[in-house]
């Protein structure tokens, strides 16, 4: 030992730098030395994801588990997106017993997987046949999946918040929802907002106004994106909900990132990034409401865009008018009258005609892709002068990685292109970590100025519950300002 510690630090580093998060773990307890050494290894924070479409659900969370681990990383939450043909409570549990109980962890099932495939280390989107059954047999390959994406986020606190329903009241408590995320933020931040959200909303919960009323309530500097079309399951690190399982039933879950009041010093800015690429386009005149009544659930391409009337906070805190869109379905016409899939509507509210649309769908791709090429300039910018001084350029990376929210029916038929809805983030940042999904309900809130909104202007409604859209959220690292600069 007393040989091996003359050995130069810079070698001992790079060892330990190229160990698997276990054995790394382990050599961080050697000595003080070692210690702090893995300190330093692990002093930026690491997206990890990784996908695997074997078959076997043990095999394919082994798979997945080695490939995050394979390099040092201290797991602060992890989200699984898995295949309905895999029981979601033992995917669920394998993945806890092997990154352990005391980190948040949602499990959800999907229409479909993005990410790198860890064995073939090629990019996958792969989507789940909708008439598949659960008899599938165990031969069939094409239904069964997942991708696996876990952060280590030093400087953010990172906590689950439930919306719970009471099983014997029909009241969703949307407002102890949102209070509660604005608490956490409060009990764990100096910032009145956390920087972002990641939510699942169940397949059976109407998320629009549950997530207009987050826009509203919480500023917009907070990136709020999502699945409003999932089939969820979730641990909250520790044991303060075991009590309601069996007596609430969870309509949605939030993985909330608010900045830590104590944040160690010499430590960077993590931050939060989000686009969109939207596929349908408005046609026709504004429109009236004069009756309405509800109809059963089918696919369509057509929706009608309403407008609500709402109070949103600014980001200086104060209540100001502001409007909200709600997309629903076309189900059915008459002579006189049309149907669609959803409540909320009232007579009065006004609407617009809204089509799916291959074109606008490519068109806006590519300015998503303009959109992420102008941060990507605009991180490399920053950080190089930030590190410009510095011999030791290891923050020299800007992008963790990434996370990718779908609509399932953008398929290739509507989007021509290979991998046309993860190339604005695959092709500018090739070799940062990315995960995703395809699901029936895209949530997408950020400033309106990186999500291409079709109008700019204050006054026109806002979106946070998509349709045929692409929702592209983007983690960076911006390290510390040097001595004697400004922030």
């Amino acid at each position: 030992m007393s040989g091996f510690s003359l050995v130069d630090e810079k070698i001992v580093k790079n060892i330990l730098s190229r160990l698997p998060a276990l054995t790394f773990a382990n050599a961080a307890c050697v000595n003080k030395h070692w210690y702090k050494i893995c300190s330093q290894i692990l002093k930026r924070p690491k997206l990890a994801s990784a996908l695997s479409l074997n078959p076997s659900l043990h095999d394919a969370v082994k798979e997945v588990i080695e490939q995050v681990l394979s390099e040092p990383i201290r797991p602060h939450f992890a989200i699984a997106c898995i295949s309905k043909e895999f029981n979601l409570k033992v995917t669920h549990g394998l993945i806890i017993e092997k990154l352990g109980s005391r980190i948040p962890i949602i499990t959800n099932v999907s229409s479909g997987i993005i990410g790198v495939d860890g064995i073939a280390n090629e990019l996958v989107e792969k989507k789940w046949e909708t008439t598949a059954g659960p008899n599938i047999q165990e031969s069939d390959t094409a239904e069964r999946g997942l991708v696996l994406l876990v952060g280590f986020l030093p400087g953010l606190k990172i906590g689950t918040i439930p919306l719970f329903q009471p099983i014997q009241e029909p009241n969703t408590m949307v407002e102890n929802f949102v209070m509660n995320i604005l608490n956490y933020t409060a009990a764990v931040s100096d910032c009145a907002a956390p920087v972002g959200i990641i939510m699942f909303g169940d397949k059976t919960t109407d998320m629009k106004p549950i997530v207009a009323k987050m826009d509203c309530a919480i500023p917009e500097e907070t990136i709020i994106v999502g699945d409003a079309s999932a089939d969820f399951i979730f641990r909250t690190g520790d044991n303060s909900l075991n009590q309601l399982l069996h007596s609430c039933c969870f309509q949605a879950v939030a993985l909330v990132f608010a900045r830590d009041r104590y944040k160690p010093e010499g430590l960077g800015e993590i931050q939060f990034h989000v686009t969109k690429s939207t596929g349908v386009l408005p046609f026709g005149p504004n429109l009236e409401a004069v009756g309405v009544f509800r109809e059963e659930d089918m696919f369509a391409d057509l929706f009608i865009g309403v407008t609500k009337e709402t109070q949103r906070t600014s980001d200086s805190g104060i209540l100001t008018p502001g409007k909200s869109l709600y997309f629903y379905k076309v189900i059915g016409r008459g002579e006189y009258y049309f149907t669609v899939n959803g409540i909320g509507i009232k007579p009065g509210d006004s609407f617009l005609f809204y089509q799916s649309d291959s074109d606008t769908a490519s068109s806006s791709c590519d300015h998503a892709f303009n959109k992420l090429l102008a941060l990507k300039a605009e991180l490399k910018s920053k950080n190089h002068f930030r590190l410009s001084n510095l011999a030791d350029k290891d923050d020299k990376e800007e992008v963790l990685g990434g996370f990718i929210f779908s609509c399932y029916d953008r398929d290739q038929s509507f989007i021509e292109e290979s991998f046309g809805d993860s190339y604005p983030f695959c092709d500018i940042f090739p070799t940062a970590p990315v995960a995703g999904l395809f699901c029936r309900g895209e949530i997408g809130r950020g400033p309106r100025s990186l999500m291409n909104e079709e109008y700019d202007d204050e006054t026109c409604p806002r979106c946070c519950v998509h349709v045929y859209s692409t929702i592209y959220l983007v983690m960076s690292y911006l390290p510390p300002p040097l001595e004697g600069q400004s922030p």
